[in-house]
Parts: structure tokens; C-alpha cells; sequence
């Protein structure tokens, strides 16, 4: 993933899941491997105080995970507001209220899917290059009245300039995508002159499918 602030309060961002492996853990498992999703969007700052900031992030996601597609290609988005409280200065709380979308075409024809996120959640930095970021994560309305109801966990690394890594786990515990588990390995690098970057709140998997 790659990101560009033009200013401080706005921030562009890219990437793409070079290697994208799903699985479904029931009695008949499933799974798939491949070349995942490459998505593009950006995030603008409202508010900004000393510790509160405010702002909505979107995000376009195209249908390159070919290996997790059946009879169509679909394309996502979701769009939200985001909210990050410095509770302290090793404590950081964070949450998100969004939208979340697919449109696509395919045998069958044309369909559309649209759904709610609600995430909310707390980073603890215990030292300065080194983060531990927990959250819970529910998706309502998008294939069910429950689609997930998921704790998550990441753990970033950053040499505080340019360039971070991240290893993440997202766990659903109820709904009715709960046994589907997300493990990832995330590789950033942020371009240009550096400034404060954005609260990045944990979104939910992505929605094209």
C-alpha cells in the first residue's frame, strides 16, 4: 500500500493484496488463492484538535481477485466517518460509522448490494516504533440482517517516516459470514514531503466479492 498527503488535513492511498488466500472454516471447507484486490481512495480531516480529529475516508475496490469470483466480477466501495480520541499518549481510541457497496454483472445479469459498518476500537503504543491496535467489527444489512460481528487485532511496525508493516486478524464470532477468518500481512510506504498522517480505522473485509 502507498500513500500521498497533498495536505495535512487530506491523504491519497493505493494498493493491491499481491497474494490473497480465503478459506471457510466449516465441516466442508473451502478456500482460495491468488492474486487478491487492488483498491484506490482517500481520507480529508474536518476537525482537528489537539486531540480529537474528525473526517470521512472512501475507497474504491476493483475485481482483480479473479481467483474468488464464480459466474461475476464485482467492483466495491464503502464510504465513512471516522472519529480518533487521544485518550493519552499510549492510548489512542478510534471508531468508524460507513457504508459499504458492490455493484456487478455477470450470468445472471446485474446486482447490487449495500450495507452498514460499525467499527470501534483502541491502539495502545507501548513504544514509539511499535503499536497494538484491537477492535470490534460488525457489518449489518449486506448480505444478511447480520453479515459479522468480528473482533480484530493488528500489530504495526513503523520507523516513524516512511515505512510501516502490519500483521492483522479479523475473527467473526456471530453473524452469518462467522466462519470466515481474515489473516493479513500489510507492507506501506508513504510518498512525498511527510506529514502527520490521518487515524486509520480498521476496515471491514472488502466489499467486492
Amino acid at each position: 500500500e502507498g500513500s500521498w498527503a497533498p495536505t495535512k488535513y487530506a491523504e491519497l492511498f493505493g494498493g493491491a493484496e499481491l497474494v490473497r488466500y480465503d478459506t471457510v472454516i466449516e465441516s466442508l471447507t473451502s478456500s482460495a488463492v491468488g492474486f487478491g484486490h487492488m483498491f484506490f481512495g482517500g481520507s480529508y480531516r474536518m476537525v482537528m484538535g489537539e486531540r480529537t480529529t474528525i473526517g470521512f475516508n472512501g475507497k474504491f475496490v476493483f475485481p482483480t481477485a479473479s481467483a474468488l469470483y464464480r459466474e461475476a466480477r464485482p467492483f466495491g466501495f464503502d464510504f465513512g466517518l471516522t472519529g480518533h480520541f487521544a485518550a493519552h499518549p499510549k492510548i489512542h481510541l478510534r471508531g468508524q460509522l460507513g457504508l459499504m457497496g458492490s455493484a456487478m454483472s455477470g450470468h445472471a445479469g446485474v446486482g447490487f448490494r449495500m450495507g452498514a459498518s460499525v467499527t470501534g476500537g483502541a491502539e495502545f503504543l507501548p513504544i514509539r516504533r511499535f503499536a497494538i491496535a484491537t477492535d470490534l467489527v460488525s457489518v449489518l444489512g449486506y448480505t444478511d440482517v447480520l453479515d459479522y460481528f468480528a473482533g480484530a487485532v493488528a500489530f504495526r511496525f513503523s520507523n516513524l517516516k516512511r515505512f510501516g508493516f502490519e500483521l492483522a486478524g479479523t475473527f467473526p464470532f456471530a453473524g452469518r459470514e462467522r466462519a470466515q477468518a481474515v489473516v493479513m500481512l500489510r507492507a506501506s510506504v508513504r510518498l512525498g514531503s511527510i506529514t502527520a498522517p490521518p487515524p486509520r480505522v480498521r476496515r471491514p473485509r472488502a466489499a467486492a466479492r
